[in-house]
């Protein structure tokens, strides 16, 4: 397959052009939250379960990354392939526990893509 392009044009001077065609880098990306599930249901409910800010998350046991203020997370410039993302359950306070799936395994086309929504509900020990 041939890498999509951008067309531009370069002026050297008032008499010379020249017309390029810049290949674009093929972005895959996974983006997801991890949010207060205080109901238990594996479902966030935007008005009344928040997302939580610093929790860590790991990507094929290799790349690290933790939830901004809204409890988002991204892996950006993935390569084509399996990505395996989870929660580090392990640098979580005791009794924390996931009201989802503990990991995600996804396959990564060689085409640009990003795949959104991959969310984990945690329940607080306080809960």
């Amino acid at each position: 397959a041939i890498a999509p392009s951008l067309p531009h044009e370069l002026t050297l001077g008032e008499s010379a052009r020249m017309k390029l065609d810049v290949p674009l880098r093929a972005s895959r990306a996974i983006l997801g939250a991890v949010f207060a599930d205080h109901d238990g249901d594996g479902v966030q409910d935007l008005a009344q379960e928040p997302g939580l800010e610093r929790i860590p998350l790991v990507l094929n046991n290799q790349v690290r990354t933790v939830t901004d203020r809204q409890g988002r997370y991204a892996f950006r410039d993935l390569p084509a392939g399996i990505a395996w993302v989870r929660v580090e359950l392990e640098a979580l306070p005791d009794g924390a526990r996931l009201t989802t799936a503990s990991d995600r395994f996804l396959r990564l086309s060689a085409e640009p893509i990003t795949v959104k929504g991959q969310d984990f509900g945690l329940a607080l020990p306080s809960e």
